[in-house]
């Protein structure tokens, strides 16, 4: 009587189906949520220190 293998031939096929779905759903996360980026006064479309915000706010009456 022959011993049963410990592990099913299908096994390394799946690992590499895993690795290939995380790696597509690591680059998916990535590329829909980009890291934010530090707003400065050099690259603010308006100047905070500056800004007028209550000029520019609709009025909700």
């Amino acid at each position: 009587m022959t011993k049963p293998a410990s592990t099913p031939a299908s096994v390394p096929g799946f690992m590499a189906a895993q690795l290939v779905g995380a790696s597509l759903g690591l680059a998916a996360v990535i590329a829909l949520f980009p890291r934010p980026v530090e707003v400065t006064a050099d690259t603010a479309a308006i100047d905070p220190a500056t800004a007028d915000l209550r000029s520019t706010a609709r009025s909700t009456q």
